[in-house]
């Protein structure tokens, strides 16, 4: 039953007041209850307090033990410090005396030192403690230890520098310059430096110097040596100046063929730009006759090499073809056919149907040029092949024989279209 606030207060006014008579049986159990909840409470407080010594005891400790750790910590540092300092006075001592007998000896060695008065009188009486160390400091003769390595720098300094090493280029060059009646600037020797670690752009920059006529008499036959020279060791920029040298007729005539050799060489070697160049050569012709489908795989492999000239090359080359194949299956009575320009057509081109040869004539042709551009492709991949002219000669048979081996196909030398699809492929995305 609960309690009204006047009720619990009587209660604990009868529980506190022993002479307040017996509480009626309907409060009692409440009086006891609420004893009970007293008597936890002061359980309670007392755990707190309890809790709170605890607390306070063990903060207390863990001050003694930091402070106790500190004083050994400093204590073990105060030693090692002093021992420090011991063992390095110690070991000046040591030198000193070291160095005091080194220039002793030398000195009593190198000649009898005569007599002085002091030690005469010494012979003759004996002497106080104090006359004798005297005597003894006037008889050493003190010699820097630090004298003889002076001297031995001094002649290392006087000899005259090694022999510069010559490398072959700087030889070249300096045969060159002297020809002409010129000395080397001496501010070619960091690029002679650089070409003898491996450095081919040295020899370039020579190269340069020489075509253009800087601090010597103008060279360009020499310098297109040092350019070959450059581009043979690997170098791209050589092989990229060539390339254009040879695109543009700079050596007297204009020679597609180095070109392409050339911007080939700078394709393998990772140049982007290269890719771009060899398209521009195929489709106009390098060998005299177009090829749009080699032209149009070095530019998808420079699209893909991230050439953004070669990408518009590819996408303009693509647009063309599809157009040639779009006018081409028009038919003659198609309004884009008939725009062409007119020419006679042949007697066969008028007759209702194609006869049979006409057909096998078409097929002749289609796999001639088919057999002309895998002829192209296998001697842009490096086989050899002489002769570009759509036939299937020993020659084409033998290079595909050789592509079919290193692709780990059936060297049986024979034209296919897998075999066309497979070099295309090479071509664009490399083999």
């Amino acid at each position: 039953m609960a309690l009204s606030g006047a009720q619990r207060v009587s209660a604990i006014e009868h529980e506190d007041d022993p002479e307040a008579g017996p509480l009626p049986m309907e409060d009692f159990d409440v009086a006891v209850r609420l004893a009970h909840h007293a008597q936890r409470l002061k359980a309670l407080e007392t755990h707190v307090d309890n809790a709170q010594r605890s607390v306070s005891n063990l903060r207390g400790e863990l001050r003694r033990l930091l402070r106790r750790q500190t004083t050994i910590a400093l204590s073990v540092g105060g030693v090692c410090f002093v021992a420090a300092l011991a063992a390095g006075f110690a070991a000046y001592l040591a030198s000193s005396s070291f160095m005091t007998r080194q220039a002793s000896v030398p000195a009593q060695a190198a000649a009898p030192v005569a007599p002085t008065a002091a030690a005469a009188r010494s012979r003759s009486t004996p002497a106080a403690p104090a006359e004798a160390e005297a005597a003894a400091q006037e008889s050493v003769v003190v010699k820097p230890v630090a004298l003889g390595r002076v001297n031995d720098l001094k002649k290392e300094a006087a000899k005259p520098p090694p022999p510069r090493k010559i490398s072959p280029f700087e030889q070249a060059v300096a045969k060159q310059v002297t020809a002409s009646g010129q000395t080397v600037p001496e501010g070619w020797n960091s690029y002679f430096a650089r070409e003898a670690k491996g450095d081919t752009r040295a020899k370039l920059q020579i190269a340069a110097k020489f075509l253009k006529g800087e601090e010597v008499k103008p060279d360009p036959a020499f310098a297109v040596t040092l350019i070959r020279e450059a581009a043979n060791s690997g170098n791209k920029e050589a092989m990229m100046w060539l390339g254009y040298s040879h695109q543009a007729g700079t050596f007297g005539k204009v020679n597609p063929v180095a070109a392409a050799l050339w911007f080939e060489l700078a394709a393998k070697a990772g140049v982007p730009a290269a890719y771009n160049e060899l398209g521009k050569l195929y489709e106009k012709g390098v060998d005299g006759a177009p090829d749009l489908e080699t032209a149009l795989a070095w530019y998808q492999r420079g699209a893909a090499s991230g050439d953004k000239a070669a990408a518009r090359a590819a996408q303009r080359l693509n647009r063309n073809l599809l157009a040639d194949k779009l006018l081409l299956s028009a038919g003659p009575s198609k309004p884009a056919r008939a725009a062409a320009p007119t020419r006679a057509l042949p007697a066969e081109a008028l007759a209702p149907e194609p006869s049979m040869a006409a057909a096998s004539t078409d097929s002749n042709a289609e796999r001639a040029a088919d057999i002309r551009a895998a002829q192209r492709m296998l001697k842009v991949l490096g086989y050899k092949i002489r002769h570009v002219d759509g036939v299937d000669g020993p020659e084409t048979r033998k290079a595909i024989a050789a592509y079919q081996r290193d692709h780990a196909m059936a060297p049986d030398g024979q034209f296919s279209p897998t075999l066309l699809d497979s070099l295309m492929n090479d071509i664009r995305y490399g083999p």
